[in-house]
């Protein structure tokens, strides 16, 4: 399957069948919001077949902070999942954040490996954090003061 990588566009995350792993991250209404909106931060979409199959990015929280998110269909092969690893590190290499933070569902491990990959490091775990009741983990990279 050949994969396009491609500035986020409005609407594109809708076209995302979220893997069970994540959906308990996603709370009513969440997705209308991204009809239209664009992220604050630098953002990217995985196409496959003209359709997005993956989109992340980097949100600022404050100057100083950034949240990495990324929602993922099922069924993306392990030549997309490198394109979006390789983006993600230039993401995470060029932000101007000094702090970039990320959840994952603590009791499944797929987006927990995934930040583990990046670089990103298991913090805490945040108890009934989901929008269920679940368990989320508190990932996080810092970059030296240069």
């Amino acid at each position: 399957m050949a994969y396009e990588l491609r500035p986020y566009a409005p609407g594109d995350v809708l076209a995302i069948e979220v893997q069970p792993d994540q959906r308990g991250e996603l709370i009513e209404g969440w997705r209308d919001q991204w009809r239209t909106r664009r992220p604050k931060g630098p953002a990217l979409s995985l196409l496959s077949d003209g359709q997005a199959r993956i989109c992340g990015g980097i949100e600022p929280i404050t100057p100083w902070r950034g949240y990495f998110w990324l929602l993922a269909s099922e069924g993306v092969g392990a030549s997309g999942w490198g394109k979006v690893m390789r983006a993600g590190r230039q993401l995470l290499d060029e932000s101007p954040h000094h702090r970039i933070e990320s959840v994952a569902n603590a009791e499944v491990g797929r987006f927990a490996r995934f930040l583990d990959k990046l670089g990103l490091h298991r913090e805490a775990v945040m108890r009934r954090y989901g929008a269920a009741g679940e368990d989320f983990a508190l990932y996080a990279i810092t970059k030296e003061a240069v």
